[in-house]
């Protein structure tokens, strides 16, 4: 299950990127974070971010490159979005008194 949401949240549009190189956004969640992507070819894009929210503090950068047409582009869906693979480094900062598993943090 939580592949098919991985994969279903790595839906991009294949119209975003140059000619506007940067843009800046937001998530909400558990973690509140104010995120960016900058444009470095057609294909390619670092992808980054910093969060607050109730475990502490996280920090990412994420190196992502896009494949227009991936999902056909017989259908205004896959001309309209394409999929993306990629890595990436995250850093986390939080108290000694929380406790924080795999999937959530306890005081």
């Amino acid at each position: 299950m939580m592949f098919i949401l991985a994969a279903l949240l790595s839906i991009a549009s294949a119209e975003s990127g140059p000619p506007d190189k940067f843009a800046l956004g937001g998530m909400l969640g558990t973690i509140t974070s104010a995120t960016g992507k900058y444009w470095i070819s057609k294909p390619a894009a670092l992808d980054f971010g910093v969060g607050v929210g109730d475990p502490g503090v996280s920090i990412y950068a994420d190196y992502l490159w896009h494949i227009p047409g991936m999902f056909g582009t017989g259908y205004k869906f896959g001309r309209e979005t394409s999929g993306y693979f990629g890595g990436g480094v995250g850093l986390g900062f939080w108290s000694d008194s929380t406790e924080c598993g795999r999937w959530h943090c306890s005081r």
